[in-house]
């Protein structure tokens, strides 16, 4: 089957694919929004994910604690020291249920196992002494295949695929000595598509996975191959309904503040701190990756006295208070692509 990929260049999909309903626009709708915080019960107005079992049950992993609402209420699940079966750790980061029912949760702490009768957590985490334990503690995403294995992406650990029969991992990590291997450790995104083909974005390109091999083809950006990838930070991968896979190396990113307003833009970035950015393509030179619109590849490549002077013409201009939203992470921009 011939395999079809379409780069997805530009984040902002057109409003008429997204809703072709011209009636739309031609009558005024008023949309009406019911909000829910801390007085309501929710544990912490910062919502990473959220979850509709099969139950009804809305589930929604915050920066403290998991919390389930029933259309009336919220329970809120913390850790609870000293008692084994309660979350592992409050920072949860994803949620799925999978084909059987099961609710999984990925926490800073592990992957957790929800079970319903008892309203406990089972723990999986990693074991430096075991091979087979779950490559890294840090769980920001699960993806569940055709074949009922669960794909968890870390943080910078790498991928673990979950065997939920015999309750074993299988890690892959990247090998520089091995060019059929995960091409970077740093997953972004996981896919399987229709046909059960697994498909990783990392920050290095993105993998297409050989299960039977066990081996990773890596796709990535070429500036001379207007046929390759845009970027090799592969934030989202959607297969739409005529099976074509769309790649998203960004969700919405925004152009920086680069005046020296010490708030907003760069005043308060050292001459040292602004290189190591524009070296590492990394935020303040350690943090998240940099996102389109900055080409910081090509001033990257560029002399340190070019750089220092690229900082000393910053500085001088004149200070902009414009404070610059944040990215839109690539799994809230799946919803475009829903009736496509």
């Amino acid at each position: 089957m011939k395999e079809i990929i379409k780069i997805l260049a530009v984040a902002i999909f057109f409003i008429s694919i997204v809703f072709p309903d011209e009636d739309l626009f031609a009558q005024k709708r008023e949309i009406k929004f019911e909000r829910f915080s801390l007085e309501e019960g929710l544990s912490v107005s910062a919502i990473v994910s959220l979850v509709q079992d099969s139950k009804g049950f809305l589930w929604i992993a915050t920066e403290d604690g998991l919390n389930r609402y029933d259309g009336y209420n919220f329970k809120i699940f913390r850790n609870i020291p000293d008692d084994s079966t309660s979350l592992c750790n409050n920072r949860t980061w994803s949620i799925i249920e999978d084909s059987q029912g099961i609710l999984w949760i990925g926490t800073n702490g592990g992957l957790e196992k929800f079970d319903y009768e008892k309203e406990q957590f089972i723990h999986y985490k990693n074991n430096a002494n075991d091979s087979k334990s779950l490559i890294d503690n840090t769980v920001s995403a699960i993806c569940e295949d055709k074949s009922v294995f669960l794909w968890i992406r870390t943080l910078g650990g790498g991928l673990s695929r979950f065997d939920k029969q015999n309750e074993q991992f299988t890690n892959y990590r990247h090998d520089p000595y091995d060019s059929k291997s995960l091409s970077n450790n740093e997953v972004i995104s996981i896919y399987a598509d229709k046909s059960n083909v697994l498909w990783i974005g990392t920050s290095d390109g993105l993998n297409k996975f050989d299960r039977r091999k066990g081996q990773f083809t890596h796709y990535t950006y070429n500036p001379n191959d207007p046929s390759r990838l845009s970027n090799n930070n592969i934030r989202s991968i959607y297969e739409d309904k005529a099976g074509v896979l769309w790649i998203g190396p960004w969700g919405i990113s925004y152009a920086s503040n680069l005046t020296p307003d010490n708030a907003t833009g760069i005043g308060a970035l050292s001459e040292e701190i602004f290189i190591k950015t524009l070296r590492e393509g990394k935020l303040k030179g350690v943090g998240r990756p940099l996102l389109p619109p900055m080409p910081w590849q090509v001033y990257g490549m560029k002399t340190d006295q070019d750089l220092k002077a690229i900082y000393a013409f910053l500085q001088s201009l004149k200070p902009i208070r414009n404070e610059v939203p944040q990215p839109v992470m690539p799994d809230k921009m799946e919803e475009l692509f829903a009736n496509k």
